[in-house]
């Protein structure tokens, strides 16, 4: 259902392929519900388009931001990214593994026209071109087996790759990746 609300485009919120009944959103990222939803009643839109006034039928439901930044909201009792929301709304069903990204990086800018869906790689390469995406390269990695000292020893070792692997206990491929400077970049 298409609804028009003082100058607003909004439409039924759509979560995976399904209209989500008592929410709509708006192609500027806002978030309601009916008021019919919450126990008073309200409007039936139907499939035709209808003109209601804003205050009347709909409350704005609050986003909080979750620990990444994103806006959030409760819907049918399950937290949903107002991102995804939006996109799906506006820009249909996502392919399986598709992303809701952001065009201009902003993840408080859910206008419809700010997004778009992106494949994960798609989404990290725009995460890490606008500085967003974490580093998780040597010690900012919490798996890391090395430390700085141990990889300026390895850079050191004249010994074969196979034997400093051996005696490291890390993969001969790892050996080599510090030598060429691929990865622990940051240690001199």
């Amino acid at each position: 259902m298409n609804v028009t609300m003082t100058g607003m485009n909004i439409r039924q919120v759509i979560v995976n392929g399904h209209s989500v009944d008592g929410y709509v959103v708006s192609e500027c990222g806002k978030v309601f519900t009916t008021l019919k939803h919450a126990g008073i009643k309200g409007v039936r839109g139907g499939s035709r388009s209808v003109v209601v006034p804003f205050d009347e039928y709909h409350k704005r439901l609050k986003p909080y931001v979750d620990e990444d930044r994103y806006n959030r909201v409760f819907v049918d009792g399950m937290k949903r990214g107002i991102h995804r929301l939006v996109c799906e709304a506006f820009h249909g069903k996502p392919d399986a593994g598709m992303h809701a990204g952001h065009k201009d990086d902003d993840v408080s800018n859910n206008a419809a026209g700010n997004l778009s869906w992106v494949t994960s790689a798609e989404n990290n390469r725009q995460m890490k071109a606008h500085g967003r995406a974490p580093d998780l390269s040597g010690m900012n990695n919490g798996r890391a087996v090395l430390t700085p000292s141990i990889v300026r020893r390895i850079r050191a070792d004249a010994r074969s790759q196979a034997k400093i692997a051996e005696s490291h206990g890390i993969a001969r491929t790892t050996v080599s990746a510090i030598k060429r400077r691929v990865i622990w970049k940051e240690v001199d």
